[in-house]
């Protein structure tokens, strides 16, 4: 079956549907496991992939496990909820940085090219220096 008719089966199924069929994939036992850790682990996942990029400093190291499990979330397009995303940063990000984690996150999973282009293009368009010049006030 070509790829892209599997990720379309893919994206039309529940999220129940795709919790199963991760869950059989990564054979864990469903006991040990909840949609909210699968979110957990794409979340960390997200914050690996933007901390490669110095996008953001993250404080997680995934298992193998844990990347193995992230990407087979990603196969089946398990996207972790605004919900999920608003109990991490709560549980996980110092006060004054939720709000901006919280944003970045949710932006990564919606729109990963696009974060990551206006990221790309601040960057070019503002370079940041040790001595940075002053500017008239």
């Amino acid at each position: 079956m070509p790829l892209g008719i599997i990720f379309k089966i893919y994206t039309i199924m529940t999220d129940e549907q795709k919790f199963a069929a991760i869950i059989d994939r990564t054979k864990i036992e469903k006991l040990d496991m909840e949609p909210e850790y699968i979110s957990i682990m794409v979340i960390i996942s997200y914050l690996e992939k933007m901390a490669d990029l110095k996008i953001v400093e993250c404080g997680f190291k995934m298992t193998p496990t844990g990347r193995s499990v992230a990407a087979i979330c990603e196969e089946f397009d398990w996207k972790p909820s605004n919900s999920d995303i608003f109990n991490f940063v709560t549980d996980m990000v110092d006060e004054a940085d939720k709000s901006a984690f919280a944003y970045i996150i949710i932006k990564y999973r919606d729109d990963r090219e696009g974060l990551l282009t206006a990221i790309s293009t601040f960057k070019s368009e503002n370079p940041v220096t040790e001595n940075p010049p002053e500017e008239n006030i």
